[in-house]
């Protein structure tokens, strides 16, 4: 008996081609996918002002409870926003808190502050100060209002 060698198994070009071009297009589409920006809140285009429903009875008291967002973060009340840069901040750094239909911002300098004094649209002399509070972390907080 004589023996032969199997001759290997040939994939057809066609096959071989369609394979390829599968697989090229799998990672096309992952690239493409991940490429794309993903919904995050850019801060000029969504604007979620916390609310703050239970206030305080005085001006004092309501810039404490101001402040309390400066020194938590509680993310179904206060998500994160990303900036025109890239950097996140929470929102109510960058629009305020509403308490009573007045908004109230907070200034958390020296330290990045994304609020309007901070941002430089507004000099201090346009702003009316509320409160200059040390927070539980020890650095200061300046809650202040914009007057219409």
């Amino acid at each position: 008996m004589s023996s032969t060698p199997e001759a290997p198994i040939e994939t057809k070009p066609a096959s071989r081609r369609l394979s390829l071009l599968i697989a090229g297009a799998i990672a096309g589409a992952t690239v493409l996918l991940a490429s794309i920006a993903t919904p995050i809140q850019s801060a000029p285009q969504i604007n979620q002002t916390p609310v703050l429903s239970d206030a305080a009875v005085t001006d004092a008291g309501r810039a404490r409870q101001v402040a309390t967002f400066a020194s938590s973060y509680k993310p179904e009340v206060d998500p994160l926003i990303t900036m025109p840069d890239g950097r996140q901040a929470k929102a109510s750094s960058y629009y305020g808190v509403m308490v009573d239909g007045v908004r109230y911002y907070y200034n958390l300098s020296p330290h990045v502050s994304f609020d309007p004094l901070g941002r430089g649209e507004v000099q201090p002399d346009q702003i009316v100060v509320k409160e200059r509070i040390l927070v539980e972390d020890g650095f200061p907080v300046l809650v202040y209002t914009i007057p219409k």
